[in-house]
């Protein structure tokens, strides 16, 4: 909430006028154009300032709930885990002395066994020991194994006793555990099952949780986007108001002046200056775009007058009037916006004829300009035909000269080449007239020797 008061703080320090300037500069200007944003943008902050309040105050005791439900959970959670890990010692326990019980049964099954061949055996030895003799040698030893068979026995049924007492113990153990199994077990169900509750209260609570961050969320996104667009405005109209030419810039803050001397609201905003930048709107257009807003402002705030005085009045009169001023507010500013766009009509139809006569000027200047070019071309073609003519005379008698000199230099080398072609013809026949001497002498030794 500190965030909106001093969003609404920064936003009425930026909308202040001076009522007593005679002219305005351009941050004057900026604010009058985003005097009626600016408004907007406090509406919105006092319209969401209530809500987000409240959606807060959901949101810390949807939060507060979650974490004490969360609490309990964690703590059933714990609790489940203990009785579950005591179970699984129980278990393991009541395993151990099941074995335990086994162990002993086996034991006494198997002492038992023995006592009773012992006593069989000690029974066959006594009938042996009846039917012998007084002194037969037999005497002692039978004696002596029913003396070792009576010891043993003695000592297997003291183990018995003991081993019985063991497992006594054993099923009185198995017994007390399965009790605790049993109640231990009867306690994991009841927690598993307020476990359950408890994962049942904490996805409520988490979901509550859920919808109360969304409302804050969705809530702080409206107060952002109004932000935002508010910025966003500022820093389009600082880069338009910087690009319009002197003169626009001029005439725009001649024709704010009344507006900051009396406070109004204008509903200006960029797209009003995007007009004139792309419109190219002169001084008359500014001061009528300026004068339409004006007269919106003058009968809106006529309307809402009487609206307030319908309340504690002849309301059906006031409220009659009170849409009159209305409707003037719109016909006044359509009127003069009217006049903004036939001004742009003329101001185009005047830079149509002046772009028809400055073609119409240029095409003139151009058709002089060719036939001036003609002329020069013409007299350029008949000068270098000229220049073309002797340039060809004196070519042909050069080329005559040169025919001449090559003529002489032709015959010159063809007496040359007579002269070197009569010698070669001479030097290959003297050749020739040697070469047929020696072949004549080897025919006559050769014929000599036949």
């Amino acid at each position: 909430m500190k965030n909106l008061k001093k969003l609404v703080a920064i936003s009425a320090v930026s909308f202040i006028f001076s009522a007593t300037a005679q002219t305005i500069d351009s941050e004057t200007a900026l604010n009058v154009f985003i005097a009626d944003d600016t408004l907007e943008l406090e509406s919105t902050v006092s319209s969401l300032e209530r809500p987000i309040a409240d959606a807060e105050l959901v949101f810390d005791s949807a939060e507060a709930s979650f974490l004490e439900v969360e609490e309990t959970f964690t703590q059933n959670q714990d609790s489940v885990s203990t009785l579950t890990a005591e179970l699984d010692s129980l278990s393991t326990q009541l395993g151990n002395t099941q074995t335990e019980i086994s162990e002993l049964s086996s034991n006494i099954d198997t002492l038992t066994s023995s006592i009773e061949q012992n006593t069989s055996e000690l029974a066959n030895l006594s009938g042996q020991l009846e039917g012998l003799a007084d002194g037969d040698p037999l005497i002692a030893t039978l004696e002596n194994q029913i003396q070792t068979l009576t010891e043993t026995n003695d000592e297997l049924s003291a183990q018995l006793a003991t081993t019985n007492e063991g497992l006594d113990a054993a099923i009185t153990s198995e017994a007390s555990i399965t009790a605790d199994v049993t109640q231990t077990n009867n306690e994991l169900n009841a927690a598993e099952q307020t476990l359950a509750a408890s994962q049942a209260e904490l996805d409520a609570a988490s979901n509550e949780l859920d919808s109360a961050a969304i409302s804050l969320a969705q809530l702080q996104g409206q107060l952002d986007a109004a932000q935002s667009g508010f910025e966003a405005e500022v820093a389009l109209l600082q880069e338009q108001l910087g690009q319009l030419s002197p003169g626009q810039a001029d005439a725009l803050l001649r024709a704010l002046n009344d507006t900051v001397a009396r406070g109004d609201v204008l509903a200006l905003s960029s797209d009003d200056l995007a007009n004139i930048l792309s419109g190219d709107f002169d001084n008359k257009q500014i001061n009528d775009l300026v004068k339409a807003y004006e007269e919106e402002a003058k009968f809106l705030d006529k309307a809402e007058q009487l609206i307030l005085r319908a309340e504690n009045g002849d309301s059906e009169k006031l409220l009659d009037r009170a849409q009159k001023m209305l409707d003037k507010a719109t016909s006044q500013k359509e009127k003069f916006l009217a006049k903004v766009d036939r001004r742009g009509l003329k101001n185009a139809e005047k830079i149509a004829n002046e772009s028809a006569k400055e073609a119409a000027k240029a095409a003139k200047e151009a058709a002089k300009a060719q036939k001036q070019a003609s002329k020069e071309a013409a007299k350029a073609a008949k000068l270098a035909s000229k220049e073309a003519a002797k340039a060809a005379k004196e070519a042909s008698k050069e080329a005559a000269k040169a025919q001449k000199e090559a003529s002489k230099e032709a015959s010159k080398a063809a007496k040359e080449a007579a002269k070197e072609a009569a010698k070669a013809a001479k030097e290959a026949s003297k050749e020739a007239a040697k070469i047929a001497k020696e072949e004549a002498k080897e025919a006559a030794k050769k014929s000599k020797k036949n």
